[in-house]
């Protein structure tokens, strides 16, 4: 019996960890993106996502939503002609509704920033997302990575992208966790990013609270029994 109600405990631990995803589409609501246009302009995206649909933008949902979470976008390109990524349709892969550095292709550096920041007490998860390589674009053009707050490099790649596909970098058996993370994919002409997920986790005072109720319920069973 207390081996059980122990176990009910931690169970209630592992319940409260279990993360809610949200999955940045860049589609919108009426199913027409808005090409070429910067994401500064609709700085809300992504931000502390509680639904499927908000304003003009969807989601998707793998289990739940962000309401603790931030996201922020950004390109680093001096000769380019946005401050920040810009959405595009089709002609990244296979993929449709992409975002990119909204630069010129010969901008050095041409890199775009995607970064998820959590509230105080909380840390973001990020499960995956995938890249592709525009249609008549040299493969090598990668150089991919996320970063932690810190700067530290959690993940780093320079493998090719197929021309007409694209690459699932998945991180789901083991997220990469922190209270912020950045995604940075080089040469953001020729490389476009789609389908961010990417989870909240619960703070740590409410996972103790919950301890402390299976603690609690462990103590009281143990005298029942005497």
């Amino acid at each position: 019996m207390v081996m059980r109600t122990l176990g009910f405990a931690l169970a209630l631990i592992g319940l409260c960890s279990v993360a809610s995803a949200t999955r940045l589409t860049f589609n919108q609501v009426n199913g027409t993106v808005v090409s070429a246009t910067d994401l500064v302009s609709s700085p809300n995206y992504g931000h502390r996502v509680t639904a499927t649909t908000m304003g003009n933008w969807t989601y998707g949902a793998e289990g739940g939503f962000t309401p603790n979470v931030t996201v922020a976008y950004r390109a680093q390109n001096p000769s380019g002609t946005f401050p920040g990524l810009s959405v595009w349709g089709t002609g990244y892969g296979n993929l449709a509704n992409t975002v990119w550095s909204g630069s010129f292709s010969n901008a050095v550096p041409n890199d775009g920033y995607v970064t998820l920041t959590a509230d105080a007490g909380f840390q973001v998860s990020l499960h995956s997302f995938r890249t592709a390589l525009w249609s008549t674009g040299p493969a090598q053009y990668t150089d991919i990575s996320v970063r932690d707050g810190l700067g530290n490099v959690l993940y780093s790649t320079n493998a090719a992208n197929p021309v007409g596909g694209n690459v699932l970098h998945d991180f789901t058996s083991s997220p990469l966790t922190a209270q912020q993370l950045e995604i940075k994919f080089g040469q953001g002409w020729w490389i476009a990013l789609d389908d961010v997920t990417y989870s909240q986790a619960v703070p740590e005072p409410g996972t103790m609270l919950v301890l402390g109720a299976g603690l609690v319920a462990l103590a009281r069973r143990r005298r029942a029994t005497k």
